[in-house]
């Protein structure tokens, strides 16, 4: 393999771990489809910064930035290593692409880094660094995001966690249906990726629905970080499914070479 792949992970509720879910026995066949990385470099729609930054944690907490579930969740921890070298290593990569970056050496993983790999990884034996997601970059600066970590494929996974959906307050228990505009819009994000329609892509904020899919952006953004580090390799769907009623949990891959199978 000349370089690993980019995901984007919808990474759905905290408790997935804890569920009896398709998505959970998805991701975790992708985690054992997957060849072993060097390191795995994940962003988050949940380390929101003004300034890019870059975990230099030696090691990580779990943070548990949620409430209201059960007290098993708040029990689950992922302890993996950082890399301080590949750290530092982006962060002159950033630069050299005149893109400032920070480098915080005491935040832990927020659950929208972590539970995805708990499922992918479960063992935690894999160094990982975190980057945030700049609250104010537009489109194209964060795509330029995206291109920076593509240097970093040939050793590292890179994971992007937000959610093709994420409208919290049109949530319903497990195992109802999805609402008619949950899956139009999904429909719509899936048809743009899979057609190759970057360009598209980048007018979400017209799409149908969109304000119910999102109620605000930040979930969506790292999409965009994904499509830079793919550098216009093809992507494949690897799992669709709802939580929660409309919380798309889909999983898409970029890769130039074959990919894992197609899980649905």
């Amino acid at each position: 393999m000349k370089e690993y792949p980019v995901l984007f992970l919808s990474h759905g509720a905290p408790d997935l771990p804890l569920t009896e879910h398709p998505a959970r026995e998805a991701w975790q066949r992708i985690g054992r489809s997957l060849p072993r990385p060097e390191g795995i470099i994940v962003i988050s729609a949940h380390w929101l910064t003004n300034r890019l930054t870059i975990s230099g944690s030696h090691s990580y907490t779990t943070i548990h930035d949620f409430s209201g579930f059960p007290e098993e969740l708040y029990q689950l921890s992922y302890p993996a290593l950082g890399s301080r070298e590949l750290a530092e290593s982006l962060r002159e990569q950033f630069e050299h692409e005149n893109i400032p970056a920070d480098i915080d050496i005491r935040r832990g993983l927020d659950h929208g880094a972590w539970v995805p790999l708990l499922l992918l990884y479960p063992q935690a034996d894999i160094p990982v660094i975190q980057i945030s997601l700049p609250m104010n970059a537009s489109i194209p600066e964060l795509e330029e995001i995206g291109k920076v970590l593509a240097k970093q494929r040939r050793s590292n996974l890179i994971v992007c966690s937000g959610a093709v959906t994420h409208n919290l307050r049109a949530l319903a228990p497990e195992g109802t249906p999805p609402a008619d505009w949950a899956v139009r819009f999904t429909d719509w994000v899936k048809e743009r990726l899979l057609q190759d329609d970057g360009k598209g892509l980048q007018q979400f904020r017209s799409a149908p629905y969109m304000r119910l899919a999102h109620p605000t952006d930040e979930h969506f953004l790292p999409i965009f970080v994904a499509l830079g580090a793919a550098h216009g390799q093809p992507v494949e769907l690897l799992h669709e499914s709802f939580s929660y009623g409309n919380l798309s949990m889909a999983v898409f891959s970029f890769h130039a070479e074959a990919t894992p199978p197609a899980i649905h």
